[in-house]
Parts: structure tokens; C-alpha cells; sequence
């Protein structure tokens, strides 16, 4: 029967490959957290730009005016630090996809190395039984040719 050495090797790197999948999601989920706050943002800061549109024909005080300005700004600043969350947070997504091509890559190495193994082990044996085989029939075959002659 057919035994790996490296099999703890292999089950190691299999483990290995599940822990950055799960890095790989937990990223993934973040990246799209943040992309949905900053969809939010940008719809926030559209219901703001059509209320104040609406609310200048009738706002006469400048501090009012100034105050809507000053909340106005706020959430672009809003945006603009949440986009920058979401590139950083690509950034780990994409290292964390490296990580998990690696991690795939060495487990792979392993499978191939063990299939091949156990390929050479099945013709081995295959080769093996064959042999075992012709020479039981070289036996049955000899007694009846001296009993012929």
C-alpha cells in the first residue's frame, strides 16, 4: 500500500492555504465595508448638494449659508479619507491574494509530487504482478510440454 512521507508536509501547506483563503476573505469583507461607506458618502453628499441647490433661493442669512458650506466640505473630506481607506485596504487584498497564489502554489507542488510518487508505486507493483503472473504460467506451461513429448 501506497504511503506518503510528506504527508504531514502536505497537510501542513493544505492548512496553511485555508488560513490565507480566511485572511483573504476577512480582507475582502473590509474592502467592501469600506466601498459600501464610501457609496453612502457620495449618496449623502448628493442629497446635500440638491437640498442646498434647493435651500440657497431661500436662505438670506450668511451664516446659515456658511454653516451648510462648512457641512458640505466636511463630508467631501468624508469621502475623500474613506476612498483612501478603500485603496489601502486594496492594497492588503492584493498582498493577501499573493500570499494565497504562494500558499496554493506550494500545496500544489506537494500534490503533483505525491501523485507522481503514486503512480511510480501503482506500475511498480502493476510490473510486479505481472512478472509474478508469467512466471506462474511458465510454470503451468513447462509440465505440459514434458507430458506432450
Amino acid at each position: 500500500m501506497f504511503q506518503y512521507r510528506l504527508a504531514t508536509l502536505l497537510k501542513y501547506r493544505k492548512s496553511m492555504e485555508d488560513n490565507q483563503q480566511r485572511s483573504l476573505a476577512m480582507a475582502n469583507r473590509s474592502y467592501y465595508e469600506k466601498l459600501g461607506m464610501v457609496h453612502s458618502l457620495e449618496e449623502r453628499r448628493t442629497e446635500i448638494t440638491d437640498h442646498l441647490t434647493a435651500e440657497l433661493e431661500h436662505i438670506t442669512d450668511p451664516a446659515i449659508m456658511e454653516l451648510y458650506d462648512n457641512y458640505y466640505k466636511g463630508v467631501v473630506v468624508d469621502i475623500s479619507d474613506s476612498t483612501r481607506q478603500v485603496e489601502d485596504v486594496a492594497v492588503i487584498v492584493q498582498m493577501e491574494r499573493e500570499k494565497l497564489t504562494e500558499a496554493t502554489k506550494k500545496k500544489r507542488i506537494l500534490e503533483l509530487h505525491r501523485d507522481q510518487l503514486e503512480e511510480r508505486y501503482t506500475t511498480e507493483v502493476n510490473r510486479k504482478e505481472r512478472i509474478e503472473a508469467d512466471d506462474i504460467n511458465l510454470m503451468r506451461y513447462k509440465p505440459e510440454k514434458r507430458n506432450s513429448a
